[in-house]
């Protein structure tokens, strides 16, 4: 498990509290540039259109509401790109952006892409019809990581910008395949695990894309649960998980699709230390990562309104 800059904290009565990141205020500030700008307004980037893939169906009639964040690993932008607009790989994208930040458009907006195929989010199963997929250029373990570009990381953020305000996309839907895709038994790190370990969440947050807690108080004596363990502490952190998105039974069994979601839970929000590595990565609800979901859900309620109480998961 990644230990990052985590500020501990014992309340009186045994349980933990949470603090407030340092960046709130320029997430508030992002949300609302975001409600003062108009479609009208909108900057849409600039898009490369000579490469298309054959690859994609109709919505069905969803709107979208999601975007995935994936990485193409492979060895070169070109052999990624031409794989992505072939008619024979059977897989495709929205937007494919180059470590240069050129964004190129495979798949309008209005068609799906063909980038999750079994996947869930919020309770909806085949998030590709109600979502855009980005593929980054990252060779992945093909290159043991690479860190992303700043050009490439600026694109991102610039394509997410007009994406959010096109379709009024709430920040806890901008996601990694690695969230959506979890259903595979006895593979710790589900189907996916893409956009990885090297992909900066916290900087998406900032940017108003996604929620990131870097600063949280924890119960020191709180329990960690792992693979095989059973009771009602483990059927809270699932009732957690479920209403923040994830695909999950709430069984108050920590079974092997559990261990798959929480090695996507922490890859995307536990804090990261410097050079981080897959195997750094733990598919356990520690302290620490228990207190960021819950803090994560009372923002999410926050947002949509609802003045539900939220019992902290022990």
């Amino acid at each position: 498990m990644f230990v990052g800059n985590v500020n501990h904290r014992l309340n009186t009565n045994g349980t933990f509290s949470v603090q407030q990141p340092s960046f709130t205020q320029s997430l508030l500030s992002n949300s609302l540039d975001d409600e003062n700008e108009t479609n009208s307004t909108i900057a849409k980037p600039n898009f490369i259109t000579t490469y298309s893939s054959p690859i994609y169906t109709s919505r069905n009639g969803a709107k979208i509401d999601t975007v995935v964040i994936h990485i193409t690993e492979g060895k070169t932008f070109e052999q990624n790109r031409d794989y992505l607009t072939s008619k024979n790989s059977g897989v495709s994208a929205n937007f494919l952006i180059s470590k240069k930040g050129e964004i190129l458009c495979l798949v309008p907006e209005k068609f799906a892409a063909n980038h999750a195929g079994v996947s869930s989010w919020k309770g909806k199963s085949e998030v590709k019809f109600r979502s855009v997929g980005i593929e980054l250029f990252n060779e992945g373990p093909d290159g043991d990581w690479p860190n992303f570009p700043e050009d490439q990381m600026k694109a991102l953020i610039e394509l997410c910008r007009y994406l959010k305000r096109t379709y009024n996309i709430p920040i806890e839907n901008f996601v990694g395949h690695s969230d959506i895709a979890t259903e595979r038994p006895k593979l710790v790190a589900g189907r996916k695990t893409d956009p990885g370990v090297k992909f900066d969440w916290k900087r998406m947050a900032e940017a108003g894309f996604g929620d990131y807690v870097d600063n949280i108080a924890i119960n020191a004596n709180a329990k960690t649960y792992r693979l095989g363990d059973i009771g009602p502490a483990v059927r809270e952190v699932q009732s957690l998980l479920k209403e923040y998105g994830y695909d999950i039974q709430v069984s108050g069994k920590f079974d092997e699709k559990m261990q798959n979601i929480m090695y996507a839970f922490n890859d995307h929000h536990y804090p990261k230390k410097e050079n981080p590595k897959p195997g750094d990565i733990k598919p356990e609800a520690d302290p620490t990562s228990v207190a960021i979901l819950t803090e994560l859900v009372k923002r999410k309620r926050e947002r949509e309104g609802n003045t539900l109480p939220l019992v902290a998961a022990s």
